[in-house]
């Protein structure tokens, strides 16, 4: 922690100070996680003296604020229309202790036997994945469906529905999504950790800091050899697959030392949705004191049902953008021309909601004067709190003076 930041003064006690430091070693390859800023949104919290226990985590993203606060004692519900972003909201909330052995996973990434769906290696071999690779992801795909069909369930738990019910994606390519009605038991959650973990090690191993492939944070194959992010036995023998098996068991396994921790944290009332954020609004299921918003900031890189869209149709067993519903909602955020009107709905279907506290930076669908001009619509006690310097691992600059500045801001009244 930086002292000289807070002096005298520190905005949480150790236990927390010692997760958040944690953070930084969690494998979080996501685009605007919060694990940088999350001692900054205590702090600030501290300091306007905000009183609260429920908390609303309206984007949860990377699940790094909802982490933080749920260690806290805090109950939280964390909501995202990724599947792949709530998937890491029921690992990080939900569960309270690592649901795979090391013989679990070897029998995930055996190479599986008979016809089954092969979508990765149709769809992207060469393209963003070796054929050995993409060979892998679908007969983990097809191995978890094994697993989950002798448990009798056809899907993975990725959060609750705006009606109460369950979102469990099917893992079987033509089914689209379904419900799972009765009480989500315990080894649905392993295929939700199991796929969480495979879609963490394939951001880390594809994601080359801002090279993106027609908007997708997975960058080119092509451009993946060339920065020697494969590794030799691969490149040379395509087909090598007990190297990969090697190296995807090794990153499921970098769960485990984490998941230690997050089990013997206070157990408050934790809730998932996978939700549209304004159906959910809609629906007046949610109830807190605090809501943190932390939307898209509507600038370069606000698309992430396209940034991710190779994760959410590997975990949901097709384009999710051919799902009318999640094509209008995936949009609400990214398209500065409708960012205004969608936010400012938002914000009045939030009024219950007593503290607000927003996210933005200097690149954000409008300048900071402007967005606070649209919530002192809304509430009339506001403060604004800039974080200098804040660097963006993905974004390179020439010249420490060139990083942005965050902002959080903190309404009420």
């Amino acid at each position: 922690m930086n002292d000289d930041l807070f002096g005298d003064s520190r905005p949480c006690d150790e236990a927390t100070e010692a997760l958040i430091n944690r953070l930084y070693g969690l494998p979080i390859n996501y685009v605007g996680n919060k694990k940088k800023l999350a001692l900054q949104i205590l702090g600030m919290l501290a300091d306007e003296k905000v009183e609260f226990q429920d908390v609303f985590d309206a984007f949860s993203g990377s699940c790094v604020v909802s982490l933080v606060f749920s260690h806290m004692g805090k109950d939280v519900t964390a909501n995202d229309l990724l599947a792949m972003s709530s998937l890491a909201a029921v690992f990080y909330l939900v569960l309270r202790e690592f649901p795979l052995n090391a013989k679990d996973i070897e029998g995930l990434l055996e190479p599986s036997d008979g016809a089954y769906p092969t979508p990765m290696y149709d769809k992207y071999r060469w393209k963003f994945f070796l054929p050995a690779e993409a060979k892998l992801l679908d007969s983990f795909r097809h191995n978890l469906y094994k697993i989950l069909g002798r448990s009798n369930v056809q899907g993975l738990y990725t959060g609750d529905r705006i009606d109460g019910g369950k979102v469990c994606p099917s893992l079987v390519l033509e089914d689209g999504a379904l419900v799972v009605p009765e009480k989500i038991k315990d080894f649905t959650f392993v295929g939700s950790f199991a796929m969480h973990a495979l879609c963490t090690h394939v951001l880390q191993k594809c994601f080359l800091g801002g090279r993106y492939y027609n908007g997708q944070t997975i960058c080119s194959l092509r451009a993946r050899v060339k920065r020697g992010r494969t590794d030799k036995n691969i490149r040379e023998h395509g087909n090598d697959m007990r190297t990969i098996i090697h190296r995807l068991r090794g990153a499921l396994m970098e769960h485990q030392p984490a998941s230690a921790i997050f089990a013997s944290r206070p157990k408050g009332r934790m809730s998932v949705f996978n939700c549209d954020v304004i159906r959910l609004l809609e629906s007046g299921r949610v109830e807190a004191e605090l809501a943190y918003f932390d939307p898209p900031y509507g600038g370069d890189s606000s698309d992430y049902s396209t940034l991710y869209g190779i994760c959410e149709e590997f975990i949901r067993g097709c384009d999710p953008m051919t799902t009318p519903s999640f094509a209008e909602a995936s949009k609400r955020f990214c398209d500065k021309a409708e960012y205004e009107k969608n936010f400012s709905a938002m914000l009045d279907l939030s009024r219950k909601f007593p503290i607000w506290l927003f996210s933005f930076n200097e690149s954000s669908y409008a300048s900071i004067e402007g967005i606070t001009s649209q919530i002192r619509r809304f509430r009339h006690d506001i403060v604004v709190r800039p974080i200098k310097n804040y660097g963006y691992n993905y974004r390179k600059r020439t010249h420490s003076s060139d990083r942005e500045s965050e902002f959080l801001i903190l309404a009420r009244g």
